[in-house]
């Protein structure tokens, strides 16, 4: 999970919330950081074009990605739903995040941890 404050001008989205899944996988904590300092680049572009594709679109949006998690970067099939919230009604102040990879989580966790010992 992760929420971002939305910011204008320029439009930028930066981490209200990292959850500590994304610290895990990522190995890197982005609380209090714009989504363009996520690493690797390739990454903090996608994310943020995501973000600002809900920002615009002012509803829910979902995504598949193939990201590049783990020492390895290893790719890893992604779905994110984006949710949108405003506090006064009137415009996106947030976005809140919810990304699953369960789907490749054992392969990661090999690649963190070597393979399991039979």
């Amino acid at each position: 999970m992760g929420v971002v404050d939305v910011h204008l001008d320029p439009l930028d989205f930066i981490y209200r919330f990292w959850g500590s899944a994304h610290v895990e996988v990522l190995k890197q904590e982005l609380t209090g950081r714009s989504v363009t300092e996520m690493r690797p680049e390739s990454e903090a572009r996608s994310v943020f074009q995501q973000y600002a594709e809900t920002y615009e679109a002012c509803r829910p949006m979902l995504f598949e990605n193939i990201i590049s998690a783990g020492p390895h970067l290893l790719p890893m099939e992604e779905v994110s739903l984006r949710l949108p919230f405003s506090l006064d009604g009137e415009r996106i102040t947030q976005i809140l995040a919810f990304s699953d990879i369960r789907r490749d989580f054992k392969r990661l966790k090999e690649s963190f941890l070597g393979r399991p010992r039979r």
